[in-house]
């Protein structure tokens, strides 16, 4: 019999700003834990709890699970090593993380009059260790602080106009982002304007079209038929220029997810579209093994459940230039929050956009009223694809690469 233990422990400090002011503080520390029995015979049995749990009664409780019918019928990794950490850990601190939340409401309030800012401001440390009497041991610390600021206007019937933030590992360039806050209060607080097109370049700041190739590409969809790429594995499904990598290390956009949770080390990112061609669906050690293949190293789980297939962030790699580039030939859409949109099986998408704005010559012109997009995802990022550009407009918010296509516009 093997055992395997997770430990999942978590310190966050979060600051809650209500009407532009600090509310309240919060310190949480979470520690969730479980055990899971594989059995030489191909039966699991897995227990869990919450905060300090003796061992050696989750190990019980998981030899009296170990007979409610889960099994595996999968290899185990064996004498595996690997300790890595990332970010500040210094910033996870309730003082420092006060202070900088003090620091920015008052230099918001200076920037902006017009505003009432609410919402949070977080610092967290994230220690997940899994190990095993194989000899698997695995440990990944992560520090980062982030905000997340709600902007109202005063006087406003809408619930929120506009939305600041940032993730960082480590201390940001506050001048930096306070610039980026300005142009957006100025933005949100500009002209609203209607150009009536029908069709126009669009830059989809979150890349909201890729939403749907996260389901499509799991391995368990795609050979039960119920993904839009069944069967394209080797194709050719977007433009030759697009190439599209599930991201295991990016300290610039706070992604690191340096392992899976069935003990495989990813050290390299995974290309998913290269040259336009799929080139990779994913598995987890369960799904590879009954579709007679390898697992991609996509097995995840929290500490109350078995692993299943799960996707990092899929990042596109940037074909065209930049985004204040990209508008200097016509006048470019900017989607920055888009809620209540959803694909067809077909991958044709509608989203409706709660904000906007419109940019021309590297600068926003006035802001768009209220709207919906439509189009489709691989037409999207095919024949309708402009390209894939660096924001170099809005680091700190925005700070992943911008998708920009001819899509389909209707004023609500």
């Amino acid at each position: 019999m093997i055992t395997e233990k997770y430990i999942d422990d978590s310190l966050n400090y979060t600051i809650n700003i209500v009407n532009s002011q600090i509310e309240s503080v919060r310190t949480q520390k979470i520690k969730q834990q479980s055990i899971r029995l594989f059995h030489d015979d191909g039966r699991l049995g897995i227990s869990s709890g919450i905060g300090e749990v003796d061992e050696a009664y989750l190990i019980q409780k998981a030899l009296e699970n170990s007979n409610l019918g889960f099994t595996y019928q999968y290899d185990l990794e064996k004498n595996v090593h690997y300790h890595v950490t990332r970010g500040d850990h210094d910033l996870v601190n309730m003082d420092l993380i006060l202070g900088l939340t003090d620091e920015l409401l008052t230099e918001l309030k200076k920037l902006s009059k017009r505003y009432i800012f609410s919402n949070q401001v977080k610092a967290e440390r994230h220690k997940l260790t899994i190990q095993s009497s194989t000899e698997l041991y695995l440990s990944r610390d992560v520090s980062e602080y982030n905000a997340g600021i709600i902007l109202k206007k005063i006087g406003s019937p809408d619930i929120m106009n506009g939305f600041l933030g940032f993730e960082s590992y480590f201390r940001i360039d506050k001048e930096a982002f306070l610039q980026e806050c300005d142009i957006i209060m100025q933005a949100t607080d500009s002209q609203e304007i209607n150009l009536d097109h029908e069709e126009m370049p669009v830059a989809y700041l979150n890349m909201l079209p890729l939403n749907k190739l996260n389901s499509d590409i799991n391995g368990e969809s795609y050979h039960l038929g119920s993904s839009l790429l069944t069967g394209k594995l080797g194709e050719k499904i977007m433009h030759e220029s697009v190439n599209i990598s599930e991201v295991h290390d990016n300290q610039d956009l706070c992604i690191f997810s340096p392992f899976d949770h069935e003990g495989i080390i990813r050290n390299h990112d995974l290309a998913i579209v290269k040259n336009g061609i799929l080139t990779n669906i994913v598995y987890d050690k369960k799904t590879a093994y009954k579709y007679d293949t390898k697992t991609t190293g996509n097995g995840f789980r929290n500490a109350q459940s078995h692993p299943s297939i799960g996707i990092r962030q899929l990042l596109p790699e940037i074909s065209t230039g930049s985004l204040i580039e990209c508008s200097k030939s016509e006048t470019v859409l900017l989607v920055a929050i888009s809620g209540g949109g959803d694909f067809l099986p077909n991958g044709d998408f509608s989203f409706p956009v709660q904000l906007a704005y419109y940019l021309k010559d590297g600068k926003i012109i006035g802001k768009a009223p209220q709207l919906t997009v439509t189009g489709n995802y691989l037409k999207t990022m095919n024949e309708d694809l402009i390209g894939i550009a660096e924001n170099d407009l809005l680091r700190y918010n925005f700070g992943q690469p911008v998708i920009i296509a001819r899509n389909k516009i209707s004023v609500n």
